[in-house]
């Protein structure tokens, strides 16, 4: 579970790494918004952004709109943070769509309740594969070779949703039908959701803008992110300690 910590004060920042830490978050640090958007397209796994109202270069409301206009992100929760509340700009993020708000100097019990509660309105990217193993009775190997074939799958879909200038063909139907399958095996919650949304008559299903299409090509981008981070995550873990499986 990754939370993005967005602040130019690395002092602030510190702290709320260290009691998010503390709680078993891993946590990513940014010093404006264009970092942090960086950050964000380069990840899949970020689950909640933590954000500085006053920043340079691009402040946190400014931070938050490019978030909710994102397809990738737009879902994803928001914790303002602040020196002192602004009832103005309070009343902004809320009509973006952001419910948390945090005022500085932190406090840590605060950080961590709003953190969680944020985290109730997440649905995991994918089951964990702790979870997965013991929920299957599956060992590492045998996870990593699903795993593999879920990639695939993944990838599948979304060359189809990309080629195909029909969304609804019997083809493409087959192939998502299959990857509905996986994703529930996988607890895809969030692709699982996409996935069984209505094409409205005006073609726009997803409540961040933009067609069913769209939205699954963002999600599928997405989870394809989280799985090469996981990876590379195992990977490093492999090489700091060699012979660990």
């Amino acid at each position: 579970m990754s939370v993005l910590i967005v602040d130019d004060s690395e002092i602030s920042a510190k702290i709320m790494e260290i009691v998010l830490k503390k709680r078993g978050y891993e946590t990513l640090y940014a010093r404006d918004g264009k970092q942090a958007l960086q950050i964000l397209e380069g990840r899949g796994d970020v689950e909640v952004v933590i954000t500085d109202l006053i920043m340079p270069d691009m402040e946190g409301l400014e931070l938050l709109a490019k978030i909710r206009s994102i397809p990738d992100f737009c879902g994803l929760p928001v914790v303002l943070c602040s020196v002192a509340a602004d009832e103005d700009k309070v009343r902004k993020a809320v009509s973006l769509g952001c419910k948390h708000y945090l005022v500085k100097p932190v406090s840590p019990s605060v950080l961590i309740e709003r953190v969680e509660e944020a985290i109730k309105e997440s649905k995991p990217i994918l089951r964990s594969p702790t979870e997965m193993m013991r929920k299957f009775g599956i060992d590492r190997s045998t996870y990593e070779e699903l795993k593999s074939k879920f990639r695939s799958s993944l990838k599948e879909a979304l060359e189809g949703l990309e080629s195909s200038s029909d969304a609804s063909s019997s083809e493409l139907q087959v192939v998502l039908s299959r990857l509905s399958e996986e994703a529930a095996l996988f607890g895809a919650r969030r692709l699982l959701d996409v996935l069984g949304r209505k094409e409205s008559p005006g073609g726009r299903s997803s409540p961040c803008g933009g067609s069913k299409t769209d939205a699954l090509k963002a999600e599928i981008q997405r989870l394809l992110k989280f799985l090469s981070n996981q990876e590379h995550l195992g990977n490093k873990k492999k090489d700091q300690f060699p012979g660990s499986v």
